[in-house]
């Protein structure tokens, strides 16, 4: 089955999906923090803001509810840079789609990519790291 929009209760379940995924692996994001200091700890924080973010997402069929109640969970469970990174990202997402219930995905992927240049913007002297 071809997808061709995403809506509010899609993007529920893809977050829930990664979330879980994250979750399940933060041992290893703790063993592989290395910015902005290797102190450990990237995996239990991104962890402990996406289970917030999971407890208090509201799944509704409009995109646009999905996203305002993802971003504010984000801003209030932001624990540690990644928290704070994750939450920047949502809501730099929120911020580029229409107030909408659903968007093709060439939108989502525009909104997508116009959230990495947002989150970019929050962070003084943002640092890609090859981890190959």
């Amino acid at each position: 089955m071809k997808i061709i929009y995403i809506d509010g209760k899609r993007l529920y379940y893809a977050f829930l999906s990664g979330a879980q995924e994250v979750i399940a692996n933060k041992k290893e994001l703790n063993r592989i923090n290395l910015f902005p200091v290797a102190d450990g700890d990237t995996g239990s924080n991104l962890s402990r803001t996406l289970s917030v973010v999971k407890n208090e997402v509201v799944k509704d069929n409009s995109l646009t509810i999905t996203l305002d109640s993802m971003g504010e969970a984000a801003l209030k469970g932001a624990i540690g840079n990644s928290g704070i990174i994750f939450a920047q990202f949502i809501n730099g997402l929120k911020n580029s789609v229409d107030r909408e219930d659903n968007i093709n995905v060439n939108k989502f992927a525009q909104a997508v990519e116009n959230a990495v240049h947002y989150t970019y913007q929050g962070i003084n002297n943002p640092i890609q790291l090859s981890l190959l």
